[in-house]
């Protein structure tokens, strides 16, 4: 039986649930007259998955992205695309520069120095995600002392360019509280803080609202002052076709407070490149058809 009341009045529907034999019943409340503020669509973001041209309007504009991490595969087109949905559009530096070693400083100011330039004579409204997981043997050869100090580099180049420049950071890969820690803490003493701190939570959406909590109590303990927060990766591998899972983490990023969070994406299958046009997996890897979880982000750009 669900039972639905609040200020509205009442209504009561019958459900029947049948799990294998025998039959299974439960009994669920929703209160009408809780009120958790306006829908934000603040868990509609996407690694990759669009260009300037593909995939077709049709299939992009009704999820209302809001979030676009754009890297290797970012070009004007693009970015001039998201912002007329109304999208934020972070630029994952690292993803230009490229990964195997240590960057050398020069060479990694220059390219800092040259993105933002860019931006600033385009008139470009860019977050700039300085490195993409640097505690990922993949993505950062070096120490950690050694990524601090290119993000240190990068940070004071950005801002002496933009000195308004919105810094997302560091993008670490999973709820890595300690790395962060140790991350902030030398930001704080550089003078280098991001604007928005951002992880790759890859761990069950019930945890989200624990880890945000968890990195606010340790930053106000500790003077930092960082409100605005990114999960600029969620959804496991496999997780992302599956629309009742979807649901699961719309709702977890909803109940987290933070300001956004993008859609991961890696191959499904050999051959198959689900960040191509396919809004990360939940098109057709042609970007031509939804698939199921497309109509979970459909339901979701809906709800008023």
């Amino acid at each position: 039986t669900l039972s639905c009341t609040g200020s509205g009045g009442s209504a009561t529907q019958s459900v029947t649930v049948t799990v294998g034999s025998p039959s299974v019943s439960e009994t669920i409340t929703i209160d009408f007259g809780v009120d958790r503020g306006p829908a934000t669509y603040r868990a509609s973001g996407f690694l990759f998955g669009m260009s300037g041209t593909n995939p077709v309007a049709s299939l992009v504009e009704p999820v209302k992205p809001r979030l676009f991490r754009f890297g290797a595969q970012w070009d004007s087109a693009s970015y001039t695309r998201a912002k007329n949905l109304g999208a934020n559009v972070q630029l994952i530096l690292s993803d230009r520069y490229g990964y195997g070693s240590v960057p050398d400083a020069t060479k990694w100011e220059n390219l800092v120095a040259n993105y933002a330039n860019q931006a600033k004579s385009n008139n470009w409204i860019l977050q700039w995600d300085i490195w993409n997981e640097p505690n990922h043997p993949f993505f950062w050869a070096g120490t950690q002392a050694q990524f601090f100090e290119s993000w240190r580099l990068a940070v004071v180049k950005l801002r002496s360019i933009d000195p308004g420049a919105v810094i997302v950071g560091p993008s670490v890969s999973g709820f890595d509280q300690y790395y962060m820690q140790s991350f902030l803490t030398y930001a704080k003493a550089n003078n280098v803080l991001p604007d928005i701190l951002s992880w790759h939570d890859f761990n069950p959406p019930s945890t989200f609202s624990e880890h945000v909590k968890t990195m606010r109590s340790w930053m106000a303990s500790n003077g930092i002052n960082i409100s605005r927060i990114s999960l600029n990766e969620i959804v496991y591998n496999g997780e992302y076709t599956i629309p009742g899972l979807a649901v699961k983490y719309f709702a977890a990023v909803e109940r987290s407070g933070v300001e956004s969070a993008a859609h991961a994406c890696w191959d499904e299958a050999a051959g198959s490149n689900c960040w191509n046009y396919s809004l990360d997996g939940i098109l057709t890897f042609d970007g031509l058809q939804s698939r199921s979880s497309w109509w979970a982000y459909k339901g979701y750009a809906d709800v008023t």
